[in-house]
C-alpha cells in the first residue's frame, strides 16, 4: 500500500491531486474529507514533541490525553461520524492500542494542568473543595478533588521506538480504511507543507505533492470567489505578509525528494502532458491504469481559475502591488 497525498496552503489547488488520482483504475480515494491528525495541534507530531522531543513527567501525560481528547472527537458520535465514515469501528479501538504501545504506566495521580483543563468553573469548584476540607480537617494541604480519580500516563521512549509504533499504527489504520485492496490510497491533506520530513517519517512508502498557487490569482479568489474568511485579505498589504510568513519556510527547509514532490497549480494546466508523466512517474502510476482521463481534472475547465485580474480588472492596482512585493512566488504565465 502506497499513501499519496496532495497537500497546499490553503485554496492553492491541491485539489487536483486528488482529482488526478480518481482517473487511475489501482487508487483508491479514502475521502474528500481533510484527515489532519498528524499536523494539528494535539495531533501526532504534539505527541512526538512531548514524548520524545521535551520528555517530561508532566508533559508526556499532558500531551498524551489532549491526543486522545482530540482523537475521541474525530471519531465522532451518534449525530456526526467523522472519521468513522472511512475509517469505520476501529479508528478508536486502534487508537487506544496505539496510546498503551507509546505509554508504560497509567496512574491515578493529577496536576494544575489537569484542574485547568476541566474549565475555569471545575477550577473554581476545586479551589473552594480544598478550602472546605482544609477547614474540616484543619489543615493546609489537601489535595485536589482530582486525587484518585485522574488518570495520568507515563512514558519514557526513543525516537526510533516512537516512529516505529506510529508507523505501524498508521498501517493499520489506513489498511484497514480501504475497501478495494488498491495498491495506492489517496489521502487528502495528510500532511502539512511545512516540517514535510517530520511527517513523512511516519509512513513506509508514502508519496507527498505540495502544491503552490500564484500569490495574484490566490488574492483574487479569496476576495471575489470563496470569501471563507481563512485567508486576511482586508488589504493587499496584509495578505502579502501572509502569504510570505506561510512561505519562508522553504528558504531553510530540505525535502526528502523521493517522497516530495512541489509542483505550481499552473503548471499542471499550462503543461499539463509534461507535468502528468512527472507526477506519474513520482507516484509510480502507470499509463495503462490511466482510464478515466480528463474525466476528473480537465485543464480547459481549471484554466478558468488562473489570472483573474482579466476578469476582474479592479484589481489591477493590487495585483502590482502583489508583483512588488511577492515577486519570487510570481508564476509566469506563458503569454505574459
Amino acid at each position: 500500500m502506497r499513501i499519496i497525498s496532495g497537500v497546499g496552503y490553503y485554496a492553492t489547488g491541491s485539489g487536483v491531486i486528488q482529482d488526478l488520482c480518481k482517473e487511475f483504475s489501482s487508487c483508491e480515494i479514502l475521502s474528500d474529507y481533510e484527515v489532519r491528525f498528524l499536523q494539528d495541534p494535539d495531533g501526532i507530531s504534539d505527541l512526538q514533541y512531548n514524548l520524545v522531543d521535551n520528555n517530561h513527567r508532566h508533559n508526556t501525560s499532558f500531551a498524551v490525553k489532549r491526543f486522545l481528547k482530540y482523537m475521541k472527537f474525530l471519531n465522532g458520535s451518534i449525530y456526526s461520524r467523522r472519521y468513522r465514515k472511512f475509517f469505520g469501528e476501529d479508528f478508536w479501538p486502534l487508537t487506544l492500542k496505539y496510546v498503551a504501545e507509546l505509554t508504560e504506566l497509567k496512574a491515578n495521580t493529577w496536576w494544575h494542568r489537569d484542574q485547568i483543563e476541566k474549565g475555569k468553573l471545575f477550577y473554581f469548584f476545586d479551589i473552594i473543595y480544598c478550602k472546605v476540607i482544609n477547614k474540616i480537617l484543619g489543615g493546609e494541604n489537601a489535595s485536589s478533588f482530582l486525587k484518585g480519580r485522574e488518570v495520568n500516563y507515563y512514558t519514557y521512549i526513543r525516537k526510533d521506538e516512537f516512529l516505529s509504533i506510529t508507523k505501524g499504527y498508521l498501517y493499520h489504520l489506513f489498511n484497514t480504511s480501504r475497501k478495494m485492496n488498491k495498491p495506492y490510497l489517496f489521502v487528502n491533506q495528510l500532511i502539512s507543507p511545512s516540517n514535510v520530513d517530520r511527517y513523512v517519517a511516519y509512513f513506509d512508502d508514502i508519496r507527498v505533492v505540495i502544491v503552490e498557487r500564484d500569490p495574484r490569482d490566490l488574492y483574487i479568489a479569496e476576495r471575489e470567489i470563496y470569501h471563507a474568511g481563512v485567508i486576511p485579505v482586508k488589504t493587499v498589504e496584509e495578505f502579502c505578509i501572509w502569504y510570505s510568513i506561510t512561505r519562508r519556510h522553504r528558504k531553510f527547509e530540505t525535502y526528502n525528494h523521493e517522497m516530495t514532490l512541489f509542483v505550481h497549480f499552473e503548471d499542471l494546466i499550462y503543461r499539463y502532458d509534461e507535468m502528468l508523466k512527472i507526477v506519474m512517474d513520482f507516484v509510480g502510476f502507470c499509463e495503462e491504469d490511466h482510464i478515466y482521463k480528463k474525466n476528473y481534472f480537465n485543464p480547459q475547465l481549471s484554466i478558468k481559475g488562473t489570472q483573474l485580474v482579466k476578469k476582474f480588472p479592479r484589481y489591477s492596482e493590487d495585483v502590482k502591488y502583489i508583483e512588488e512585493k511577492l515577486s519570487e512566488y510570481l508564476y509566469k504565465f506563458p503569454n505574459t
